[in-house]
């Protein structure tokens, strides 16, 4: 039933979707010998919005095709995140602007500064919704998949490397795809107040990219 409600909406033009997931954290690149103290007595770490938890958060993207440059789109994206211990995290980002919370904190009321805040933003955006995530759950909907996994290597921040971002090998688990799906109203919230505040993304920001031909099959 689940294949036959994506083969249907597959059939209708892509303007939008919906998947959700975690990251399994495999361990630091490089040989560096520190990782979080869960990690050292056997328990498996998740990337979260707070960094490195010992159970994945509920984690859900909404990606809206709405921007396209030639033979690429450049979406919108909302990640909404929810972690095991009730600390909430979400992110609007479209190719110029950024904007978030955190808990009930707006991400330009912040007291370690606007631009560091956003570069936070920025870094949980491209772990969790970045272009070779995207690309994949793309194509898990064009070949009718319920699921996809794949290993990849992606910057964390953690708490025993204070003022380094280290590289680290994950598992990405993505599910839960839904072709051009409701949009709930909190969704419709956020992308209206992200919208409105016309906050940029930071200099150094690249643009998150999609394929032409993965989305006009």
């Amino acid at each position: 039933m689940c294949l036959a409600l994506i083969s249907l909406s597959l059939a209708q033009p892509m303007k939008s979707f919906k998947y959700c997931g975690h990251i399994e954290v495999l361990g630091l690149e490089g040989g560096m010998p520190m990782i979080p103290p869960m990690m050292a007595m056997g328990v498996k770490g998740y990337v979260s919005p707070t960094g490195v938890d010992p159970q994945p958060p509920k984690t859900c993207v909404w990606v809206f095709l709405e921007t396209k440059s030639e033979d690429t789109y450049i979406p919108t994206i909302v990640v909404w995140s929810d972690t095991y211990r009730g600390y909430h995290a979400d992110i609007y980002s479209d190719p110029y602007y950024i904007f978030g919370h955190r808990q009930e904190q707006p991400s330009d009321y912040s007291p370690s500064g606007l631009e560091e805040r956003n570069r936070e933003m920025e870094n949980y955006l491209n772990n969790a919704a970045g272009s070779r995530v995207l690309v994949e759950v793309l194509k898990a909907l064009g070949e009718g998949k319920a699921e996809t996994s794949y290993e990849d290597s992606i910057e964390v921040p953690i708490a025993m490397t204070p003022g380094v971002i280290p590289r680290v090998k994950v598992l990405y688990y993505l599910y839960d795809f839904e072709p051009n799906p409701a949009v709930p109203v909190h969704i419709h919230n956020l992308i209206n107040e992200g919208r409105l505040k016309r906050i940029p993304h930071t200099p150094y920001w690249q643009p998150i990219t999609v394929p032409q031909s993965l989305v006009e099959r």
